[in-house]
């Protein structure tokens, strides 16, 4: 039996606190017998002298001889000895043959009251030794009565709390059948103890969330090795073909210049995925005060390019500028989001950039012109590697992961980030924590 299970636990601290509880009351009642047999003894003795004194011996201090015979006929039915000495300590009379020693000794079974008069000493005795014995069986007989129930509740609590714990290892037998290629199976309640049905909803919606996570990696699994696969088979194409036959420079030129373009891309994949991983694993840096507008219009000329071939319009709107957030962190969020929005915009289509306060928190909206996103893809909007299918072809030069990061990030700094689909319009809304610089410092991610 494995000392670290539960039910051998709570029977061996019910046993130890049952066996506790029967030897103190045990001990208590021992003691409270011999206690009481003790004080009835003494009663007994002590109303034996004083019917003596009273009834048997004269106002002089003498022995009514008629009395005490009489007297010691009435004592011989309580089994109580008299023995009477004179002043040189001889017996002068003795009630039965078994009689008290004189002078008594330790060894004695005899229980004895003593009292004196002018002339003589009495002794009074009960003889001890029966009681004694009687003393000894009854305790004898409560011992084997407390091992007894101590050995039947001992017994009755193993099964008990093995009856009451029996639902946990059947839940643990039908746990075993799940597995990560089987994640849909779903525990059924072995009782219908309040306790179990919420432990089993509770392991229920834990299988949920691990079937949801095991999906998404397996998509993302599926996407990741999709991305990677199209520039290297593109890259291994263009130069197969390069090398096939002889070709003038500027075909050479043509090559290079299209192996560059899916080096490019494919460097650009693989930093991705690095900063996703990164960014999942690491520990935040310190928030800082961060002037938003201002990181703005730092990010809006290296994308220079990118906007004027889209032909976009950017709008902006500022009625607060300052978050508390890590700058790095932020800045990577802010172009995801940009690009995201130049990327999927229509030409000379419109992104606007709004930043308000909400219940006192500031609020990040970025909006751009889309075709319209049906619901159902809203929702895997975040995974890494999903596009919508008509996007999937790569035209935008997109690769899946801007939204994943921006999530991520969002994620880790517990900032809301909510994606909603406005008739013609894609928004994206991160909603910030009010902090104070008091509150600042580095919390792990994730």
């Amino acid at each position: 039996m494995h000392a670290e299970s539960m039910r051998v636990r709570l029977t061996s601290l019910h046993a130890m606190l049952l066996a506790l509880l029967l030897t103190a009351g045990c001990s208590g009642l021992i003691f409270y017998l011999h206690y009481a047999a003790d004080q009835n003894a003494r009663q007994m003795l002590q109303y034996a002298a004083q019917k003596i004194q009273r009834e048997a011996i004269d106002q002089n201090g003498k022995i009514i001889p008629e009395e005490l015979a009489e007297e010691e006929y009435g004592l011989a039915g309580d089994n109580i000895a008299l023995l009477a000495l004179n002043s040189k300590n001889q017996i002068v009379s003795r009630s039965q043959s078994a009689v008290p020693f004189w002078p008594p000794h330790a060894n004695s079974h005899w229980r004895l009251y003593i009292f004196h008069t002018t002339n003589n000493t009495f002794v009074v005795g009960l003889y001890w030794h029966k009681t004694e014995h009687d003393l000894k069986i009854q305790s004898i007989i409560l011992i084997l009565l407390c091992f007894s129930i101590f050995c039947i509740s001992t017994l009755g609590a193993w099964l008990l709390i093995g009856r009451t714990l029996s639902p946990i290892g059947k839940l643990a037998r039908q746990a075993e059948t799940a597995s990560m290629e089987d994640l849909q199976m779903r525990l059924q309640p072995p009782s219908n103890d309040r306790e179990v049905l919420e432990l089993v909803h509770t392991l229920n919606a834990m299988l949920e969330r691990l079937a949801k996570t095991a999906s998404v990696r397996q998509r993302f699994y599926a996407a990741a090795s999709h991305e990677l696969r199209t520039p290297l088979q593109a890259l291994s194409g263009h130069l197969e073909l390069a090398l096939m036959r002889q070709r003038s420079s500027g075909e050479y030129r043509e090559a290079l210049q299209e192996a560059r373009l899916q080096t490019q891309r494919l460097t650009t994949l693989v930093l991705e995925l690095l900063s996703l991983n990164r960014l999942e694993t690491s520990k935040l840096p310190l928030f800082e005060p961060v002037d938003v507008p201002q990181m703005f219009a730092a990010m809006l000329p290296t994308m220079k390019n990118d906007i004027h071939t889209a032909g976009v319009q950017i709008e902006e709107r500022w009625e607060t500028s300052i978050v508390y957030a890590p700058p790095l962190y932020l800045e990577i969020l802010l172009r995801n989001l940009l690009e995201n929005a130049v990327r999927y915009s229509p030409p000379f289509g419109k992104i606007k950039v709004h930043m308000s306060l909400k219940a006192n928190s500031p609020c990040i909206t970025l909006s751009n012109q889309s075709a319209h996103i049906p619901a159902e893809d809203m929702t895997r909007l975040c995974e890494p590697f999903y596009r919508p299918d008509q996007s999937r072809n790569g035209s935008t030069g997109g690769n899946g992961l801007g939204l994943a990061i921006c999530n991520t990030i969002a994620s880790a700094c517990s900032w809301n980030m909510l994606l909603e689909m406005q008739e013609e319009e894609f928004k994206v809304e991160i909603k910030f924590h009010t902090v104070t610089p008091l509150q600042i410092e580095p919390v792990a991610a994730g």
